[in-house]
């Protein structure tokens, strides 16, 4: 959505490549300039997986300031990376952190999410967002959500990790798990047309044929119960 609002904006994007799964801070600090009136990261990032550490984000954090930039971190996978980035509001009056309950609080139909900044940041935002608040029924939801959210993350965090180090295990010929902090298997294929046609002959659709060349031959899965888990890995192990 970052695409659509930006033009609906008329804003000029412009966009920072990931070489080989990585992208580097100075990378990132050098195409901030003063022009540069919003930067976005998502930490961990959608959709390699790959995230930067606090250290990292504190130096994007430095220079935006410095350009007088505003820093969207968005942290849609924050639980599967657990990384403290709140700690920055106080020091960087430029930062604004995204979170949601799309991805380990698992209500992603609800298009629930929250914003935390300084207060003037937050001010400044309700003047600009939409006149519609998010629908009675995923109120509702959410404040479930909410109130049993200690037992939501638990079983939904343990699965992830779970099934992340099985597959990290697994040894399959023609088949590559690639680490990520988000809650998805992501693997790289050396016979793509093959897997891709396994998976489609037995009704499990993938995240597939990325337009990002570091993503070439990769299929990525949500983490799901162990019944479908247990299925997508016998399906995986067919030559």
């Amino acid at each position: 959505m970052f695409d659509v609002f930006a033009y609906q904006q008329k804003a000029k994007v412009k966009y920072i490549e990931f070489i080989d799964m990585k992208l580097d801070v100075n990378t990132i600090i050098k195409s901030i300039t003063e022009e540069t009136k919003l930067f976005v990261l998502a930490n961990p990032n959608n959709p390699t997986g790959t995230a930067f550490t606090l250290d990292e984000v504190k130096q994007i954090a430095e220079h935006t300031n410095n350009m007088r930039t505003i820093f969207l971190l968005d942290e849609a996978y924050y639980h599967f990376y657990n990384l403290d980035s709140v700690s920055l509001i106080k020091s960087f009056n430029n930062i604004i952190i995204t979170r949601t309950f799309s991805k380990a609080l698992g209500i992603a139909g609800a298009r629930v999410g929250y914003a935390i900044s300084n207060k003037s940041n937050i001010e400044l935002l309700r003047k600009f967002k939409p006149i519609d608040e998010i629908n009675q029924l995923s109120n509702i939801i959410a404040k479930k959500v909410i109130d049993n959210a200690d037992s939501i993350l638990n079983k939904n965090l343990n699965q992830t990790k779970k099934w992340k180090n099985i597959f990290k295990n697994l040894r399959i010929e023609n088949i590559e798990y690639i680490n990520t902090e988000g809650n998805f298997i992501l693997l790289k294929s050396q016979n793509y047309e093959f897997h891709k046609r396994l998976f489609l002959n037995n009704n499990i659709l993938p995240k597939m044929d990325f337009p990002q060349l570091y993503l070439k031959d990769c299929f990525r899965f949500s983490v799901f119960n162990d019944r479908i888990m247990h299925k997508l890995v016998d399906i995986i192990r067919r030559k």
